[in-house]
């Protein structure tokens, strides 16, 4: 798979991330093979972390589970990580501020300590997912999502009970 200036511009991508792409790749980015290994450093760098979810939504890459990844410390403010498998992953201190983690199944992962300020929540699995110690303040949840030990949700918001 070749990703190129052209195929972003196809697809509209914002300039800033055309700039950032010409910039790393003038000839374009041949990859031969799209890896977790791929996708777990793309999450995982300060920049290309935001148009993540827009390069899967626009086909340009594909989706990996992330099921009993370890991303423990990882700096993952910002990522777009909507509908992911993260069963049993290891997010222990991650920073996950602003995350969009609406949908994804979080099932037994472990949360502890993470720092999930305004993330998005909504419609996330968080069955049997060890959130001791995370920070959950302004992070986005349905009233009618599962709740969670400790928390109410206001207007669509976590809040300490």
């Amino acid at each position: 798979m070749k990703i190129t200036e052209g195929s972003l511009r196809k697809t509209n991508a914002c300039e800033e991330a055309v700039k950032f792409f010409i910039e790393n790749f003038p000839n374009g980015n041949e990859i031969q093979e799209w890896t977790p290994l791929h996708q777990f450093m793309m999450l995982k760098h300060p920049i290309t972390r935001k148009w993540f979810g827009w390069a899967f939504r626009n086909e340009l890459i594909p989706l990996w589970s992330m099921k009993n990844y370890d991303l423990s410390g990882a700096d993952l403010r910002g990522a777009y990580l909507r509908g992911a498998n993260l069963r049993g992953a290891n997010l222990s201190g991650a920073s996950l501020w602003g995350a969009d983690l609406s949908g994804a199944y979080l099932g037994r992962a472990n949360l502890s300590g993470a720092y999930l300020r305004e993330a998005d929540l909504r419609g996330a699995n968080l069955t049997e997912a060890d959130l001791s110690g995370a920070y959950l303040r302004g992070a986005k949840r349905h009233e009618k999502d599962e709740k969670i030990p400790g928390w109410k949700v206001v207007n669509g918001i976590l809040r300490k009970e």
